[in-house]
């Protein structure tokens, strides 16, 4: 099956956010297993993403005609939307429990080799980031800790610059969170980030960046092991409901109604 996925609202997401890296692995999986051959509808003036095997449609514009016309053009039998398109995660046998070593490795990389917060801010408004920085200010208050934060797609300019623990705040990529004290993810349902996570053994705070108990919570996790010990049996309990054969199900369950 020749099938025209359009990623240009995944281009507006950015190649880091869990959503473009969930279609991508998702779509690869489709290739190996279901035998989908895949077009990727692109914006020529988009970000630049790997999208993995199959061709590239790449267009300037968006008439009501882009998708049928390609579609078309491709041969294509049936058309994915991605926005709206609610994919179970799943990862792979690479996604695993960092040892020790790979952990102080990430703690060097980007935080100083000290303890750290993780949380993936890209396509987060930059009001949303500040209140998560108020949280942390809070902790930091509160706990005089050498506990650092590491935000990935996080752009603050001035902001940051007057920010009083700016010194504590450090960029970083998705591959920092596998040597997180714990990650900080605001939404309730599971998505990729929270399935690395908790398979990666590393505590979840679901709570959003605003949420008043915010500082609180980072605070119960720093300072209670039990509590940080029992929040990452229960993702791990929680990890084993997700598999590649379940999003390939539901892949195929969309299709079958295109």
């Amino acid at each position: 099956m020749r099938v025209l996925l359009d990623c240009r609202p995944l281009q507006k997401l950015g190649a880091g956010h869990e959503m473009t890296r969930g279609f991508i692995a998702a779509a690869q999986q489709m290739i190996e297993h279901e035998g989908v051959e895949w077009v990727y509808l692109i914006n020529k003036r988009g970000a630049a993403v790997a999208w993995g095997s199959g061709e590239v449609a790449a267009v300037f514009f968006n008439h009501r005609w882009t998708v049928p016309r390609v579609k078309r053009r491709f041969r294509c039998e049936k058309v994915v939307e991605t926005t709206g398109l609610v994919l179970p995660p799943a990862v792979g046998a690479e996604v695993a429990p960092l040892s020790f070593e790979a952990r102080e490795g990430l703690k060097g990389r980007f935080a100083g080799g000290k303890e750290y917060f993780y949380a993936d801010v890209n396509g987060k408004k930059e009001e949303d980031v500040v209140e998560l920085l108020k949280a942390f200010s809070k902790f930091k208050k509160r706990q005089k800790s050498n506990m650092q934060l590491v935000l990935a797609g996080a752009a603050m300019g001035e902001k940051m610059a007057t920010y009083k623990y700016r010194e504590d705040v450090h960029a970083g990529v998705a591959a920092a969170m596998g040597g997180a004290y714990a990650v900080i993810i605001e939404k309730e349902e599971p998505g990729l980030d929270m399935l690395e996570a908790w398979t990666m053994d590393v505590p979840v705070i679901r709570m959003a960046y605003a949420d008043a108990g915010m500082a609180d919570q980072l605070m119960l996790v720093y300072k209670d092991e039990r509590i940080r010990g029992q929040m990452i049996k229960d993702g791990k309990v929680r990890s084993r409901d997700y598999s590649w054969k379940r999003t390939r199900e539901a892949i195929n369950g969309y299709l079958a109604g295109c």
